[in-house]
C-alpha cells in the first residue's frame, strides 16, 4: 500500500520525537539534576522540582529544552520578601543550586541533635537559645570546580530583623556550610544558630553566592512565619547632616541617608579606651604607633527599601581633606554585655546601639570621622560609597 506525501511526514515527525525523548530519558546528567528519589515534599507534590526564580539568570539546571525556561515560574514575590516567604516544605531551584528546608528546632528539641555522647552545647545565658535547620542542597552549577556555601550565605532570621549566623564548626553533622560540593552533588545537612528565646516569625534566608548582588530569598520556617515591610520607613527621606566636612555631625545629631539612621551617642579615648577594649577581648593588640583607640557609642535604624540584610557601614578617621587616615580596624574587641558590637547584618525597620572602636592619629583635635555606607538608591551607583562626617567634640 502506498502512502501519500503528508502521511509520510507525519510518521517521520512521530519518529523524530519519540529520538528526542529517547535520548532525553537516557541523559543522566539531567536525571540527577531533576529527580530525586528519596526526596519528600517535592516528590509527593505535583509542583515540578526546577523553578526559575524570578530576578535571577537561570540556572542550566533550571532550563528546558534547547534552554527555554521552565513552565512553572515562581509566582511574583513568593520568597523575595520577608513578608511573603515560601512556604514549609518548599523546594526551589536557584543559579547553581537546590534548596530546602527539611526541618526545624529550636530550644530543648534543637539541643537533642546538637548534643552527642562525646560533646554537649555550652549552656546559654538567660533568654538564649539554640535553633537548627536541617536543609537539603544540591549543586546544579554545570562546571568542574568545587562550589560551596558559607555561613553568610544562608542566615536565619526573625522578628528582631537580626540576621543569626551558622554558630558551630562541623557540628551538628552533618554540616554542609564551607564544605565543597560539586554538580550534582547533594547532602541533608545542617545550620545553626544562638536566638533570643522571645524571637518569632523565623525564616531561613538564602543569598546565593554564584549571583552577583543576588536577592534574598526567604524560607518559612515557622508556620505562618511573616514579616511585613515597616510602614513607617516610607516616609523617611535623607537629609543633610554631615554632608560637608566642615559642618560635621555633632554627638546626638541624627544623620539621614537613603539606607540608614545613624547617631553618635559616646566617645571615649584616652587611657580608658584601651582599658574597655583589652578587658573585652579574646587577645589585645596595642594600636599601632603614633595612633590611640576611639570607642564610639553609635545608634543605627536600618531604613533600606531592600530586602537583603546589611551592616552598619564603616567609620575611620579622616583628614582635613576627608582622606581616610588609616584603614584598619579593630577587629579583636568582642561581644559582651556591657559593650556590644555592631555585629550583625539587618533587616529595614532594625534599631541597634552598640559601640565601634577606631584608630585615630594620637591627641588629634578635633576628630573627624568619615562614615562609609553603601548607596542602594540607584543600581547603578549601588556599589559606590557615599561619604557623611561626624565630629565627637
Amino acid at each position: 500500500m502506498r502512502m501519500n506525501r503528508c502521511a509520510k511526514s507525519r510518521i517521520s515527525l512521530l519518529l523524530a520525537v519519540m529520538l528526542l525523548v529517547s535520548i532525553a530519558c537516557s541523559n543522566p546528567i539531567s536525571g540527577m539534576l531533576n529527580r530525586d528519589d528519596n526526596s519528600s515534599s517535592a516528590a509527593e507534590s505535583n509542583e515540578p522540582v526546577t523553578i526559575i526564580v524570578e530576578g535571577d539568570e537561570p540556572s542550566e539546571s533550571a532550563l528546558g529544552p534547547e534552554g527555554q525556561e521552565s513552565t512553572s515560574p515562581v509566582s511574583s514575590g513568593q520568597g523575595t520578601s520577608r513578608a511573603n516567604p515560601y512556604p514549609i516544605g518548599s523546594r526551589k531551584s536557584f543559579p547553581g543550586w537546590d534548596i530546602e528546608v527539611l526541618e526545624f528546632r529550636r530550644g530543648a528539641a534543637a539541643l537533642e541533635i546538637l548534643n552527642t555522647e562525646n560533646w554537649q552545647a555550652p549552656a546559654l545565658p538567660a533568654g538564649q537559645e539554640y535553633a537548627a535547620a536541617r536543609l537539603f542542597v544540591r549543586c546544579t552549577s554545570m562546571d568542574d570546580s568545587a562550589h560551596s556555601l558559607a555561613g553568610s550565605d544562608v542566615p536565619v532570621t526573625g522578628s528582631s530583623g537580626i540576621t543569626y549566623l551558622d554558630n558551630f564548626d562541623g557540628f551538628p553533622a552533618p554540616e554542609f556550610v564551607y564544605e565543597d560540593m560539586f554538580t550534582a552533588e547533594t547532602v541533608e545537612g545542617w545550620v545553626d544558630v544562638i536566638i533570643p528565646v522571645s524571637e518569632t516569625n523565623l525564616m531561613l534566608v538564602f543569598i546565593n553566592p554564584d549571583v552577583e548582588d543576588a536577592t534574598a530569598r526567604f524560607f518559612a520556617l515557622e508556620e505562618g512565619a511573616s514579616i511585613p515591610y515597616p510602614a513607617e520607613l516610607a516616609g523617611i527621606a535623607p537629609n543633610e547632616v554631615g554632608t560637608e566636612l566642615a559642618a560635621p555631625a555633632l554627638p546626638g545629631q541624627k544623620v539621614i541617608t537613603t539606607t540608614r539612621e545613624v547617631t553618635v551617642l559616646n566617645a571615649i579615648r584616652g587611657a580608658e579606651a584601651p582599658a574597655i577594649i583589652e578587658a573585652h577581648s579574646t587577645y589585645y593588640e596595642p594600636p599601632p604607633a603614633d595612633m590611640e583607640f576611639l570607642l564610639l557609642q553609635i545608634e543605627a535604624r536600618n531604613i533600606s527599601k531592600n530586602e537583603t540584610p546589611e551592616g552598619f557601614g564603616d567609620l575611620f578617621a579622616v583628614d582635613e581633606t576627608g582622606s581616610r587616615l588609616y584603614n584598619d580596624t579593630v577587629y579583636f574587641m568582642k561581644d559582651s554585655p556591657e559593650y556590644p558590637l555592631f555585629k550583625y547584618e539587618t533587616f529595614p525597620g532594625t534599631v541597634m546601639r552598640g559601640w565601634e572602636a577606631v584608630y585615630i592619629p594620637s591627641g588629634i583635635s578635633p576628630v573627624l570621622l568619615g562614615y562609609f555606607y553603601p548607596d542602594d538608591g540607584d543600581p547603578a551607583t549601588r556599589d559606590e560609597y557615599i561619604k557623611r562626617y561626624f565630629s565627637i567634640e
